[in-house]
């Protein structure tokens, strides 16, 4: 499942989504790296943004947009595949909460959180 053209040039794959819920991988390739040659902070937030969305928008009568995120980076990524899961935390009626880890090798490297405005279509 690709949500949009950005995910998917940076070669974000989803792989599972249901309500609530969603889980992808990305490939760090070469052209994610930044000055230090690991994988740039940026392109670590885009794959677990997008996953993200895929979460929020999993229901099929709400359309969700952020409102705030932010991210917690442990661990440099110099190459492999990223495996991000983006899991529900609360939702009401307007504001939907969720937590996206992102993990190499089973080893947690990055922490996500955001919250989204829901609406329903």
């Amino acid at each position: 499942m690709i949500l949009d053209n950005f995910t998917s040039h940076l070669g974000i794959k989803i792989v599972e989504v249901r309500e609530g819920y969603a889980k992808g991988h990305m490939e760090i390739k070469d052209y994610h790296f930044n000055l230090h040659n690991t994988c740039h902070g940026g392109a670590i937030f885009s794959f677990a943004d997008s996953i993200f969305a895929a979460a929020s928008n999993s229901y099929s009568d709400i359309r969700a947009v952020a409102l705030e995120a932010n991210i917690q980076f442990f661990k440099p990524v110099k190459n492999g595949i990223l495996i991000g899961e983006a899991k529900e935390n609360f939702i009401t009626d307007k504001i939907g909460s969720y937590t996206i880890n992102i993990f190499q090798d089973n080893t947690l490297i990055a922490l996500f959180n955001g919250i989204v405005y829901r609406k329903k279509i």
